[in-house]
């Protein structure tokens, strides 16, 4: 055992595991408690139905979930190629290799070598690639070959994306001057054979699309038969084999089939094969660590710090704005307006004007270059059709998840909540001010994707649809993105937690975002309930959408308005001395 780390990193291993252990049901708030017991409850819920749902349906019982283990070669090669380039190019591998403050003061000043400190970390991260195992050994056990087979091929596959972005990154420190060249050269070359990849498989669709048409026209007017003609000529595994079997793409994936291999894994002669390879793989790359030891304490004590100070900001919500976020916050509008509360609102529209101006883009992105995607020569109605229905059909996703990521509100101000009680404003001004920015940020990034539906799916939409009733959906967007930005900010009030609590596996947190979810989702319906019913009564009554339109966005715009009442209340009766949490 020595022969990696000294004994007392063993120790040291076993202690964190047992305080992880702890930390999972520790805490002195009822919430905290009632958030572990609903994680853990749903982790068990959802192990049992991963585990059972072959026994009780049969593996072979449905013919979408019968896998060959060719088929599950190639999605695990895909899928763990997808994983170590977004590791690769992003260098998320280096950051899994820094210390946290305390092993900064306690471990890397003891007597231990460099060599040791790596295994030491190293030996972490195996330990974490554990629970990576046993996720893909329960959720795939339906399609891998064998249990054990996919938990050894899980943990392998995990430490080899790591790792491989650990040693890129030790690359470029060792390169010197020469280390953005370097870095960008790489990840250049990775981005590119990504890039073909993907290319490929949307020749592929398009390829797939021509072959439905093409049969559904053959199978004649039966919608049964064409569904059956169609399903199988875009045979989606045949497809995805075509281009794997391609010789670039074969080449850019060969370092991921080993694993994929262990995955389908079927006999014990064929899981020993593979898993020796994959071990040889990881083991070369361990070395190839442990041999830029020098690189790698430089960096690693230099990035730790830089990630420690990086973490106490985002806990305060002062994180340190990048720099293209500097330069574009002068084109932030004044918003004068809004008079003496621009203040608070300009201090979050400057920090986010990178996602003022790229969100809106990003959802534009979808429906457009879905229809090019799928246009062909023979039919050019088809591909705006779908580019409109997938452009309409994220639309409530985005409306409802984009205000949950978007925390540039109370949720990030949570140690400056005194600082604003202190200001001479009354609480509703001051909330209408800090909702402002995730408002404008959702809203845009909804209106260009509806936008950008409409426009691809123009002839079909306003066919079947008046100008009118297009108008009032657009109006209605910001509405409901205001209900739940008020649901959110009031929950988070009401129980507050720090951004940095859902760091990591932890049951209390997952069963407390659990509750918050279901919260929300319940207090959403409670409040456009009466928006709905009486729109379907006005429509029932007089046979006008419009005419129902108005009555729901009316009905829904005075449920905003409580909304933010509500929040201006929670806002108040917040109190610094006994709601922060730990």
């Amino acid at each position: 055992m020595n022969l990696l780390v000294h004994k007392s990193m063993w120790l040291l291993i076993w202690l964190r595991f047992k305080g992880w252990l702890r930390a999972q049901f520790s805490g002195k708030s009822v919430m905290r408690l009632v958030g572990a017991v609903v994680g853990a409850v749903v982790f068990l819920l959802w192990m049992l139905n991963a585990v059972m749902w072959p026994v009780l349906t049969g593996r072979r019982s449905s013919k979408l979930l019968t896998t060959t283990p060719e088929d599950v070669i190639n999605f695990a090669s895909l899928g763990l190629g997808a994983i170590t380039a977004m590791t690769l190019i992003f260098g998320g591998g280096t950051k899994l290799m820094t210390f946290r403050p305390a092993e900064l003061d306690f471990v890397v000043p003891g007597p231990y070598s460099p060599r040791t400190l790596i295994n030491y970390k190293l030996l972490t991260l195996f330990a974490s690639g554990l629970f990576s195992g046993i996720f893909y050994s329960i959720f795939f056990a339906r399609h891998t070959g064998h249990f054990v087979s996919a938990f050894v091929a899980g943990v392998l596959a995990t430490l080899f994306a790591t790792l491989a972005g650990i040693t890129l990154g030790l690359v470029g420190e060792i390169s010197g001057s020469r280390k953005l060249l370097v870095l960008g050269v790489a990840r250049g070359a990775i981005a590119a054979g990504v890039a073909w990849i993907v290319y490929r498989f949307v020749i592929a669709a398009r390829e797939a699309q021509v072959a439905a048409v093409q049969a559904a026209e053959a199978a004649g007017t039966d919608g049964a038969k064409r569904l059956e003609a169609m399903n199988g000529a875009i045979s989606v595994r045949t497809r995805v084999a075509g281009v794997m079997e391609e010789t670039i793409v074969s080449v850019l994936t060969l370092p991921f089939r080993p694993f994929g291999n262990l995955f389908a894994a079927s006999t014990f002669a064929q899981a020993c094969l593979w898993a020796s390879v994959c071990v040889i793989m990881v083991v070369a790359l361990w070395s190839a660590i442990v041999f830029m030891q020098r690189a790698w304490q430089e960096m690693a004590v230099r990035v730790s710090e830089q990630t420690a100070k990086a973490a106490e900001k985002m806990v305060k919500g002062t994180r340190e704005r990048g720099t293209l976020s500097k330069r574009l916050a002068a084109f932030a509008p004044q918003l004068q307006w809004m008079g003496p509360t621009r203040a608070i609102a300009r201090r979050h529209l400057t920090a986010s004007m990178p996602m003022v101006i790229f969100a809106p883009l990003l959802g534009a992105m979808v429906p457009l270059a879905l229809s090019y995607m799928v246009r062909t020569s023979e039919d050019t109605q088809a591909p705006a059709i779908i580019g409109a229905i997938a452009g309409f059909g994220m639309l409530p996703a985005v409306i409802f998840i984009a205000p949950a990521l978007l925390r540039m509100d109370f949720r990030n101000d949570l140690d400056h909540i005194e600082t604003l009680k202190t200001l001479p404003f009354s609480a509703t001004r001051l909330v209408s001010a800090q909702l402002f920015t995730p408002l404008l940020v959702s809203t845009l990034m909804a209106w260009a994707l509806a936008g950008a539906a409409m426009f691809v799916g123009r002839e079909a939409i306003l066919k079947h649809i008046d100008l009118g009733v297009v108008v009032l959906v657009f109006a209605a967007m910001p509405i409901i993105i205001l209900i739940v930005l008020c649901i959110d900010n009031a929950l988070f009030l009401l129980v507050p937690e720090r951004p940095m609590q859902a760091k990591g596996v932890n049951v209390a947190v997952t069963g407390k975002r659990v509750l918050t979810m279901a919260a929300r989702l319940l207090t959403f319906g409670i409040t456009l309930a009466p928006a709905a019913l009486l729109a379907w009564l006005v429509y029932f009554f007089s046979d006008s959408l419009f005419a129902a339109g108005v009555t729901a966005l009316v009905i829904a715009g005075g449920a905003a308005i409580a909304g933010v009442l509500l929040v201006a209340w929670t806002f108040r009766r917040f109190d610094v001395s006994r709601d922060m949490p730990e």
